[in-house]
């Protein structure tokens, strides 16, 4: 058991924040299952009939428990780049940039150039073969080049803000690395952030928090709301020493009821799925990102957990490839949902159960799997692809 020395509760938010990762990362991979749902209001069938247990199950564990992974991800970045910061010198800030660079923008890049180089060698491949010209593939590859870095995809929000504006987003080829295309930029803009939680202080949060609600913000890409709230959050945690660990342990009494509540609120909407479960699920993910800081520093305080290495190590190669597009099989996810649907077809709510819970805890598995072999023929190029993780 943990004792209560600062000493204690440093290495306690140390090692809850390690955890946390690896749970995250698995979040990430159920929220990318995107199975079919129906809210609750609009369901057809008993609640509490087979298939009606089956869809909450579903809601839960791919829409609203993994709320909170991305925007725990920009809170922690937030907190890390200021962690231990004494005061502001631009020679600081160029060595943190400088790391950024290695643990951000090359894996960035990366991750985005090695799919794209495969899916156009493999369409030049297949020119070659069938005697096609290569125009078209050329062309794809000379217009889409850069595009793969920034706004390779785009979408159109079916939710508008506060406004009446229609939201929109955008990510680059591989897709949950708009995640790493936002924490970079929002990094460079560290200067800014630092001065208005300096001058703000502590109305900063209720403001950005009100943007991040609204959603009246700038539709740029790489600076969309959720990053620049949560990132700015733990930004002021670190800045004003304040240890998450023990702050959400001394208002668990209020964050844990209020997001036990918002929790099912959201599983009745279907989280993003619906308008009113659109305008419920930032307040859900506010409290529920403290109220997973409590619970797994619990758990680790009373049954002394260690967060295995060689998974906290392969978090971002996780995260890199597991919906990677990749010619032939799609992505790693998809490959092994059809794999395991070809042996399970899933004809009963058993078969479903499995198939559902055992994808996700598979493709990780896999991934892991490849991390290991990589870093142990060549650790170093592992490292560097992986940002020097």
């Amino acid at each position: 058991m943990l004792t209560t020395s600062s000493q204690d509760n440093s290495k306690l938010q140390s090692l809850t924040i390690d955890l946390l990762r690896v749970l995250l990362i698995f979040m990430v991979v159920y929220n990318h299952m995107s199975p079919k749902t129906t809210n609750l209001i609009d369901a057809k069938y008993d609640l509490l009939s087979g298939l009606g247990i089956y869809n909450v199950v579903k809601i839960l564990f791919s829409h609203i428990i993994p709320s909170i992974a991305v925007p725990t991800f920009f809170f922690i970045s937030g907190f890390l780049f200021f962690f231990n910061f004494q005061e502001w010198s631009w020679n600081g800030y160029k060595k943190k940039i400088g790391s950024r660079i290695k643990t951000l923008l090359i894996p960035y890049i990366l991750w985005n150039l090695i799919p794209f180089l495969l899916i156009v060698g493999k369409s030049l491949i297949c020119d070659i073969s069938n005697g096609n010209p290569t125009t078209e593939t050329l062309a794809f590859f000379s217009n889409n080049i850069w595009r793969i870095f920034y706004v390779f995809h785009e979408w159109e929000g079916s939710y508008t803000d506060w406004l009446g504006n229609q939201l929109s987003s955008s990510a680059p080829l591989n897709v949950p690395l708009w995640f790493i295309r936002d924490l970079f930029v929002i990094s460079l803009l560290t200067p800014i952030i630092y001065i208005a939680i300096r001058r703000l202080k502590i109305w900063l949060i209720p403001i950005l928090f009100l943007a991040y609600i609204s959603k009246i913000w700038t539709q740029i890409p790489g600076l969309d709301i959720e990053s620049v709230f949560f990132f700015t959050v733990g930004s002021f945690f670190a800045l004003n020493k304040l240890n998450i660990v023990d702050f959400a342990n001394k208002y668990k009494y209020f964050i844990l009821p209020i997001s036990a509540i918002l929790l099912v609120a959201c599983t009745i909407y279907d989280g993003n799925k619906t308008e009113i479960g659109y305008n419920i699920i930032p307040f859900y993910v506010c409290t529920s990102i403290l109220s997973a800081f409590y619970l797994t520093s619990s758990a680790i305080s009373r049954y002394n957990i260690e967060p295995n290495k060689l998974i906290v190590s392969a978090c971002f190669f996780i995260y890199a490839v597991h919906v990677m597009p990749l010619p032939y099989i799609e992505c790693l996810l998809t490959f092994v949902k059809k794999t395991i649907h070809e042996i399970i077809p899933g004809k009963s709510l058993a078969e479903n159960y499995f198939c559902y819970f055992a994808t996700p805890i598979i493709t990780a598995a896999i991934s892991i799997a490849i991390f290991a072999v990589l870093r142990k023929i060549s650790p170093k190029a592992t490292k560097f692809i992986c940002g020097n993780r």
